[in-house]
């Protein structure tokens, strides 16, 4: 998951730590269950 959300984090600039914490809460809200386990999903577990 952490490399998806750096992905999306990097090369972009921010004004002030509100602006990151409302990018990483839309990035975090906007992932769906579907992403979730295919990034995180092992046969073996499920």
């Amino acid at each position: 998951m952490w490399a998806k959300y750096k992905r999306e984090f990097s090369n972009k600039f921010y004004n002030s730590l509100e602006e990151v914490e409302d990018f990483i809460t839309n990035v975090v809200n906007n992932t769906t269950k579907k992403e979730v386990m295919s990034i995180c999903g092992y046969s073996y577990i499920f």
